[in-house]
């Protein structure tokens, strides 16, 4: 089975801030459930073990994110975060 070095997850495209390099979205502001996440992880398993916490929103503003924490360390994942 294929492994990737880096796996990017989008828990939330909330941000408190507008950087320049970021684009503006049209999306409806969004977290996903913190049992979305670990369904998400589970099917992840074999493919790779670091887990980025970052695409377009700021994660740590996730209301779960604790939960979302314990749920890699629970399955072994690595967690990397980009925050602002």
């Amino acid at each position: 089975m294929k492994k990737f070095k880096r796996i990017f997850i989008e828990i939330s495209n909330i941000c408190n801030l507008s950087c320049s390099f970021c684009p503006p979205s049209c999306r409806p502001l969004k977290t996903m459930s913190a049992e979305n996440f670990e369904k998400v992880i589970q099917a992840l398993e074999g493919h790779g073990d670091n887990v980025y916490l970052h695409v377009k929103g700021e994660p740590l503003l996730h209301p779960e994110f604790e939960k979302i924490l314990e749920i890699c360390m629970l399955n072994h994942k690595k967690i990397h975060i980009t925050t602002n």
